[in-house]
C-alpha cells in the first residue's frame, strides 16, 4: 500500500521512520509515566499507525502538488513552505 501511495524508496523509509519514532516515543512515555498495558491500549498502536501514515502521505502528496505549480520555486525548500 505504501508503494502505491508514495512511489518513491526514500518516502517510504521516511513514513517507516515517523511511525517508528511515534510508537517509540509513546510506549516510552507509557513505560515513563507508569501506564499499564491493557485491552483498552490495544487500539492504541494502531490508531497510531493509521494517523501517521495519512498525515505523511497528506504531506508527500501536498509537497508534490506545491513543486509541479509554476508560481513556486521547484526545489524542496519551495515547496515545504
Amino acid at each position: 500500500t505504501l508503494t502505491i501511495a508514495y512511489r518513491d524508496a526514500l518516502d517510504i523509509a521516511l513514513g517507516l521512520f515517523g511511525i517508528g519514532v511515534v510508537l517509540t516515543w509513546t510506549f516510552g512515555f507509557m513505560g515513563y509515566a507508569d501506564i499499564s498495558f491493557n485491552q483498552i491500549m490495544i487500539a492504541v498502536p494502531v490508531l497510531l499507525i493509521g494517523l501517521s501514515i495519512d498525515y505523511a502521505i497528506h504531506i508527500f502528496m501536498r509537497q508534490r502538488e506545491e513543486r509541479l505549480d509554476d508560481e513556486t520555486p521547484s526545489d524542496v525548500r519551495g515547496s515545504m513552505s
